[in-house]
């Protein structure tokens, strides 16, 4: 459950930190960076959202945490580069930048990542409620409960 948590939430914020935050007039310069920029991210928010659409699962409040925590893990690894390479993956990471600069990107990518968490899980409630009533409990699986949620 956690595995479909990460899959569903991370690429939407992957995507809008890269499209906002990173993209640029050389992101399209050529055709490979073009396919290279569309298949890393933006195809990676379609597949979550086909997740969210076609399985039957919903993620837990209890994986909020994990997230952050892989989240912080991440910016720990930018700040590893920093001091083994001498460089920052990500120009908004920089700590030249200042300390309250520093602050906003990381509660702003913290806000984000809850936030996707919330819409997520909103779109799964609403997913299960609607279609749950449209199969009227027919099926081969129309029986889940919450040992075999995750299974199927």
């Amino acid at each position: 459950m956690l595995l479909f948590t990460t899959i569903v939430v991370f690429p939407p914020v992957v995507t809008t930190t890269f499209w906002l935050l990173l993209a640029s007039p050389t992101t399209f310069r050529s055709p490979f960076t073009f396919w290279s920029n569309i298949t890393f991210h933006a195809l990676n928010s379609v597949f979550a959202l086909s997740e969210i659409i076609l399985s039957r699962m919903r993620p837990r409040w209890g994986h909020l945490p994990f997230l952050i925590l892989t989240l912080g893990g991440f910016l720990g690894v930018a700040y590893l580069t920093l001091l083994t390479q001498g460089f920052v993956p990500y120009p908004f990471l920089e700590p030249s930048q200042g300390a309250a600069k520093l602050a906003i990107a990381i509660g702003g990518m913290t806000a984000a990542n809850i936030g996707v968490f919330v819409v997520v899980w909103l779109l799964c409630f609403l997913r299960d409620k609607f279609l749950g009533r449209r199969a009227q409990g027919r099926g081969r699986y129309a029986q889940v409960n919450e040992m075999t949620a995750g299974v199927f």
